[in-house]
């Protein structure tokens, strides 16, 4: 540890050597005016600067903290941020005497004490939390289950509350703010309890409205030939390229994740099979293949269940159009195959486009004008299902059918 001249940096050191839990606490004692900086050592830089004054917290700057957003806001995630970086063992610490910045409001932090039992807690709770949860929380998604009557648990009651329907995980400390630790341990309590279920944005779909519910049964009546006992609506989307193909998925799921940036490289994006839970209980499976692993021969078993088949272009990634046959053609011999009615339709992003020959349109409009933008603002798949419907004569006013 370091001690430099005023107006420089007053002490910095390891905080493998001292814990920033206890520099708090002897900055608090000391009535400390001033700065105290927190440096990871993790792959990705993450600094975290709490301003003190008379030794009480004031206000907290770092990474991920938006100084644009409103104040309660900020508050939160300043103080989960801070909360986060007093249990890191690994980096740098740095205390300064300098004041406030000029023009900072005073974030609600808590007192000196409060926030060093609440960093106490976290650092016991938060590893074992973690381990229990089925994926990391930046892929997790909440939903309710049951709606019987609300728990004597105070944040086991506002997390129930804020769940108003499918919630990325990371969202619901934030609606119930409340901190992250005690969420997420109020979350696995529920989830326990099956008042919730916690998966993976692949197990649980954030798409389903009344009228969806409305069209599935006969929808799926008419598909399969009147037998309508499978509770199951089965998409299968054909695109060039694995990020055309993700993409597409995520919309048809009602899903926000970012394309991953090996997803062209990477084999396990080649065909992609997630599943999501609509509204009515009614599973919702859907399978996505790039061009080149979709081959009849390969393809059949997995999609011989299948309801709807979607051809999606990106014209940012080239034409549906392979070196040896149009996938349209592919298709065409995977439905003289099986039985019971399918349909095939096209969405073309970034343009119109001419329709191939022997497949049908399922969105003519959106087909033609349609940005990735507007496919993640809309409902797409109920906007494919009441299409559907209309061409089989299902839909009591034939005109509603999606128009750009």
């Amino acid at each position: 540890m370091t001690r430099k001249t005023q107006n420089e940096v007053w002490v910095e050191g390891k905080l493998r050597l001292l814990p920033a839990t206890d520099l708090l606490r002897l900055l608090g004692k000391r009535r400390f005016t001033g700065r105290f900086a927190m440096i990871s050592a993790g792959a990705s830089k993450r600094v975290v600067a709490l301003h003190l004054e008379d030794g009480e917290p004031s206000l907290a700057i770092g990474t991920g903290i938006s100084q644009a957003s409103p104040l309660p806001e900020q508050s939160f995630r300043a103080r989960q941020l801070l909360l986060e970086a007093l249990g890191w063992t690994m980096g740098s610490f740095r205390i300064d005497e300098i004041p406030i910045p000029e023009r900072a409001q005073r974030q609600e932090l808590g007192t000196l004490d409060d926030l060093l039992t609440a960093a106490r807690r976290r650092s016991e709770l938060w590893p074992g939390l973690v381990r229990r949860l089925p994926g990391p929380i930046q892929d997790l998604t909440v939903t309710r289950l049951n709606a019987s009557a609300l728990p004597s648990e105070p944040i086991q009651q506002a997390v129930l509350q804020a769940l108003a329907g499918p919630t990325p995980l990371q969202e619901v400390a934030p609606r119930c703010a409340v901190d992250e630790d005690l969420v997420l341990k109020a979350l696995l309590d529920l989830a326990g309890q099956d008042a919730i279920s916690i998966g993976t944005f692949s197990d649980t779909s954030a798409v389903g409205s009344r009228q969806i519910d409305e069209l599935l049964p006969p929808l799926l009546a008419a598909l399969r030939g009147g037998d309508h006992q499978t509770a199951t609506l089965k998409v299968v989307i054909l695109a060039w390229d694995a990020r055309t193909c993700f993409k597409t998925v995520n919309a048809l799921l009602g899903r926000r994740t970012a394309v991953p940036d090996d997803v062209e490289q990477q084999p396990r994006y080649q065909i992609l099979q997630e599943k999501g839970t609509l509204g009515s209980g009614m599973k919702l499976e859907v399978l996505g293949f790039r061009a080149d692993t979709f081959q009849p021969a390969f393809a059949a078993p997995l999609v011989q269940d299948s309801h709807i088949f979607l051809l999606v272009t990106d014209l940012d990634a080239g034409q549906l159009r392979g070196t040896e046959r149009p996938l349209v053609d592919r298709i065409n011999e995977l439905r003289d195959m099986f039985s019971g009615a399918t349909v095939a339709g096209r969405i073309t992003v970034g343009a119109g486009a001419v329709t191939d020959p022997g497949c049908d349109v399922v969105i003519p409009e959106i087909a033609r004008y349609v940005s990735w933008e507007d496919l993640m603002k809309s409902d797409l798949l109920g906007s494919v299902l009441r299409e559907v419907s209309n061409r089989l004569g299902l839909a009591s006013h034939p005109d509603s059918a999606v128009t750009a």
